[in-house]
């Protein structure tokens, strides 16, 4: 009796999956996934460039204190240039030993500055190369004309899906298609040369101003899409 009991419950189990197996066949049933891109060079109008003080010292404090001058120094040097965004990190300090012996201190912080007027970016580096180190120089594409540029992007990626969709769909011998799945990406790489900075000897009333070439950055747009051929 238990046996034909368990024979109807497992043959039970069966027919009740296999109508959902049915349709995650018919699910993935003439399913096409492709991908289209869409991309444009723009000219970089945001400039970031990274500067640092760097002493040593045998005295933890007077360390301390001729890094907080030197910036101090800087930011005030700074003041004039209302339009740019600074930024202050990094600070570090760190022991020295030679021979397992402690020789003194080694102290940095960082200056960022960002802004679009590179120009005046250019002058305050050279105004600040007479006490800090520049470390790096970056230029990018600015939030707002990266969102704009993107926009037009995906209408143009979007549309180039359509037609492609509409393309494999013809040449398969099917007379329309629907979009089951869609994924928009965006991104970016930047075009070397994206910078250039080219060292000059000091002038007679100090550092000359670094010679930069802000580039351009490629923006990059992406559409994956599956489609039903229908």
């Amino acid at each position: 009796m238990k046996k034909g009991i368990l024979r109807i419950l497992c043959c039970l189990l069966i027919v009740s999956h296999a109508p959902a197996k049915a349709d995650d066949d018919d699910r993935q049933y003439n399913q096409v996934r492709f991908q289209v891109q869409r991309s444009q060079a723009v000219a970089n109008d945001l400039m970031q460039a990274l500067l640092s003080v760097h002493e040593e010292d045998t005295d933890p404090a007077a360390l301390a204190d001729r890094i907080n001058k030197t910036m101090s120094w800087a930011l005030e040097t700074a003041t004039d240039y209302k339009a740019l965004k600074l930024i202050t990190a990094g600070y570090r300090t760190q022991p020295v030993y030679r021979k397992e012996t402690l020789q003194g201190w080694r102290g940095d912080q960082d200056l960022q500055i960002t802004g679009s007027d590179l120009a005046a970016v250019a002058e305050l580096i050279g105004k600040l190369q007479a006490r800090l180190q520049l470390r790096s120089v970056s230029f990018l594409v600015s939030d707002d004309k990266r969102s704009g540029v993107e926009d037009q992007l995906i209408r143009q990626a979007l549309d180039a899906c359509q037609e492609r969709a509409r393309l494999i769909a013809d040449q398969l011998g099917f007379k329309s298609y629907r979009i089951v799945d869609l994924n928009v990406s965006t991104g970016g790489e930047i075009i070397r040369p994206q910078e250039r900075l080219y060292a000059r000897a000091a002038a007679a009333e100090g550092i000359a101003a670094p010679a930069l070439e802000a580039g351009e950055s490629k923006l990059v747009v992406s559409v994956n899409a599956a489609v039903e051929l229908q």
